[in-house]
């Protein structure tokens, strides 16, 4: 078996390790590409943490008891009911606050 002269070996091992290096810098490329665009998944994804906090926050201000009664004077003009108007149920008998049961069986 013949031997390859010198210069020969010295291209084969050159392109062994240009291309070894190649494709060091191509994997290199993407797994840096692959932490960039993690980064920023990260990032998307503490500004939707952040949203959902905010939200959170306006959910309970909305659904306080306060509000909705602002809301109701303001836009539907209810005012809390007069004792004439509440009806309580008691034992299965409806009458209303204020006045006495009645005993004919009448509910009301």
């Amino acid at each position: 078996m013949k031997s390859l002269p010198f210069p020969a070996l010295w291209l084969l091992a050159l392109a062994a390790t240009v291309s070894g290096l190649l494709v060091h810098l191509a994997i290199r490329g993407r797994v840096m590409a692959a932490g960039y665009d993690l980064g920023r998944a990260y990032a998307d994804q503490e500004q939707l943490k952040e949203v959902r906090r905010v939200l959170d926050l306006e959910r309970a201000a909305e659904r306080s008891p306060d509000r909705i009664r602002a809301v109701a004077k303001a836009l539907r003009r209810m005012e809390p009911p007069t004792p004439e108007q509440v009806i309580s149920v008691t034992s299965g008998r409806l009458h209303a606050v204020g006045r006495a049961p009645t005993g004919d069986g009448d509910h009301r």
